[in-house]
């Protein structure tokens, strides 16, 4: 079994990488010098820039599911106030409780970039790739034979007419034995179809005129 990898979740790991190595450049002298206040830990303070670069996602993710878009955009706005709040205010906090805070940001835009990019973002091409692969029914000639009664013809011949019913008889084109009886069925009810009208002319043909009897339609297709 094979795994397809969305070209946007390298994209968008590469960025993050970028990220990280930026940091790690920016911080390595100052940590490794000494400088006061400067730790290992500075290297993980980069949840605000996860999150800015996080952003093209999230408008594809309102285009691909506008149902859930104010649940979207309230969470990222919920991460983006955090993130900038660590940013701008991380130094009156513990180091620990920054550390924590950052790299639980940073694992939650991560695996979600991931998440939606190889799902949401990622099962619509293939779906469509199929669709179009799909070759187009074919179609067959079937003949489908109606019976209906005609209620204005029994009120005229009475006890005479018996049991018996009278047939409309059409030849369809259709891909499946339903898809003919249903074409027929709309033949039958067409009002320019003169094949089928109500003995007395003066009605309409409705089903208070005419009854299709659906259970006994007949359907061959022709070789």
């Amino acid at each position: 079994m094979s795994f397809n990898v969305n070209p946007n979740t390298i994209y968008y790991l590469l960025i993050y990488a970028i990220i990280v190595v930026l940091r790690f450049f920016k911080m390595y002298r100052q940590v490794k010098s000494g400088t006061e206040g400067r730790n290992w830990r500075h290297y993980c303070f980069v949840a605000l820039e996860f999150v800015y670069s996080s952003a093209g996602i999230v408008i594809l993710l309102l285009t691909a599911a506008p149902q859930w878009a104010s649940v979207i955009i309230m969470a990222y706005i919920v991460l983006l106030l955090v993130s900038a709040f660590l940013d701008a205010m991380g130094d009156d906090f513990p180091e620990g409780t920054r550390l924590l805070a950052n790299v639980s940001i940073i694992l939650i835009v991560s695996v979600l970039s991931v998440t939606f990019n190889q799902t949401v973002l990622f099962s619509k091409a293939p779906q469509t790739s199929r669709a179009s692969d799909k070759s187009p029914a074919t179609l067959r000639e079937y003949v489908v034979a109606v019976p209906y009664i005609d209620y204005t013809l029994r009120r005229h011949l009475g006890e005479r007419l018996g049991e018996r019913m009278l047939v409309f008889v059409t030849a369809v084109k259709a891909s499946t034995r339903d898809e003919a009886v249903a074409a027929a069925k709309r033949q039958f009810w067409d009002e320019n179809n003169s094949a089928v009208t109500p003995f007395d002319p003066k009605r309409p043909k409705t089903p208070q005129t005419v009854f299709l009897d659906a259970d006994r339609i007949i359907v061959e297709a022709r070789t």
